[in-house]
C-alpha cells in the first residue's frame, strides 16, 4: 500500500504523503479554493510532496464539484467534474454512463424537474502516483425516500474524473450508525 493514501472521517480532510490538508467546517474540501486546472493545464503529477498535494488538491476539489451539483441541482456543475469519455460504473453494469452527456442526463440535465438530490462525502484520499483515490459518501433522493452508503474507486486524468466504480449500500440508518464501531475511534 502507498504511504500517500489516507482517511480520516468526520472533518472532511483529505490525507497525502501523510499530511493531513484541512480547512473551516463550512466546505467540504475547503483548501482546494481557487482556479482549478483545466484538462490542458493540470496539475503536475510528477513526483515530490508538492506534485502530491497539488493532485490531491485537484481530487478533492472534483469530488466537492460534484456533490455540490448533486445538492444543488446543478447537474453541469456536477458532469463538469468528468472527462468527455468518463466511464461511470456500479458494478456489474448495474448502472452504466460512458461520456460526460450520458453522465449530464444522468445526473437531472435537461430535466423540466430534475430530482432533488444529497451527497455527502464523508473521507476521502488520493494517490497522486497512481492517479487513483476514493471517497466514502452518503447519496440520497430525499423526496424519493431513496439513501445509500458506498464508496466510490475514482480514476483521473487531466485533472478530471476519467472513472468512477461505485458500490453502495441501501440504508435509511444515518452514517454513523450505519458504520458503526467500523468508524475510527478518536
Amino acid at each position: 500500500m502507498s504511504n500517500r493514501i489516507g482517511f480520516s472521517h468526520g472533518r472532511r480532510r483529505c490525507l497525502v504523503a501523510g499530511t493531513l490538508l484541512s480547512g473551516s467546517p463550512f466546505s467540504l474540501f475547503p483548501v482546494f479554493a481557487g482556479t482549478v486546472p483545466t484538462p490542458d493545464r493540470g496539475p503536475d503529477l510528477s513526483n515530490g510532496p508538492e506534485a502530491d498535494r497539488s493532485a490531491t488538491r485537484v481530487f478533492c476539489e472534483l469530488l466537492d464539484r460534484v456533490a455540490r451539483g448533486w445538492n444543488t441541482g446543478d447537474a453541469a456543475l456536477a458532469a463538469s467534474a468528468f472527462t468527455e469519455d468518463a466511464v461511470y460504473v456500479e458494478p456489474p453494469d448495474r448502472q452504466r454512463y460512458v461520456g460526460r452527456d450520458a453522465l449530464f442526463r444522468f445526473f437531472g440535465g435537461g430535466s423540466p424537474k430534475p430530482k432533488r438530490m444529497s451527497m455527502i462525502w464523508h473521507g476521502a484520499a488520493f494517490d497522486a502516483a497512481g492517479r487513483s483515490g476514493f471517497g466514502e459518501y452518503t447519496f440520497a433522493l430525499p423526496d424519493d425516500g431513496f439513501q445509500v452508503h458506498g464508496v466510490a474507486a475514482i480514476g483521473v486524468r487531466a485533472a478530471l474524473i476519467a472513472t468512477w466504480r461505485e458500490y453502495q449500500t441501501p440504508s435509511a440508518l444515518a452514517f454513523p450508525a450505519f458504520a458503526g464501531d467500523s468508524l475510527p475511534r478518536r
